[in-house]
């Protein structure tokens, strides 16, 4: 077993360092103790939010009801692990957005470019949903995550090896704005810049 252990995450802005600025917008966590203010308390070492499931499947109600713990799994080589981006919303509306999830070994986490997408069902977004999306029984109804409640990606990402188990490997989620576009990934950012995109 290789443990694949998550470090980094970037939502959809730029973190503005020094000043402590409410989000208004859906979250991946950096740690447990961010609480959705820029910059985030902590250290962005272990994000909660980016999962590591191995072979289980992720409900929007399980990530709902685990949201104040850490249930990322081991990552197992040459096996099928689900790796999923949970959220919450903190703005004052429903919003809809999409996940992107991505590895790469730990000397190449501050080269963007490097990094290597994750897929689901052969593709690289997955659209957020929360509990009340099981329940519709027309899915093309479903208008978002509602203020304050906690979501995840519909389906999982998967990632069966890294190409060097021996090396750690990081893992990052990206999600989108609500107007659907992405935010730009540097080329690449120092130590320093890490928590502050």
């Amino acid at each position: 077993m290789h443990k694949y252990k998550n470090f980094l995450t970037i939502s959809e802005f730029k973190r503005e360092r020094r000043n402590y600025i409410p989000i208004q917008r859906i979250l991946i966590r950096t740690n447990r103790r961010d609480m959705g203010m820029m910059p985030s308390a902590g250290s962005p070492t272990y994000s909660p939010d980016i999962i590591c499931y191995q072979q289980g499947i992720l409900t929007p109600k399980d990530a709902a009801s685990t949201y104040d713990k850490y249930i990322c799994k081991s990552f197992w080589q040459d096996s099928i692990n689900n790796i999923y981006i949970r959220v919450k919303n903190y703005s004052d509306n429903t919003l809809a957005g999409k996940a992107k999830a991505y590895y790469a070994p730990l000397n190449m986490l501050y080269m963007p470019p490097r990094w290597t997408a994750m897929y689901s069902n052969g593709q690289t977004e997955v659209e957020l949903v929360d509990m009340s999306y099981s329940t519709l029984t027309d899915k093309s109804a479903y208008q978002g995550i509602p203020k304050g409640e906690v979501g995840c990606s519909k389906s999982a990402f998967n990632l069966i090896s890294v190409p060097d188990p021996n090396m750690h490997h990081c893992m990052m989620g990206l999600i989108t704005s609500p107007d659907g576009s992405y935010i730009d990934l540097p080329e690449s950012f120092g130590i320093t810049d890490c928590g502050s995109f």
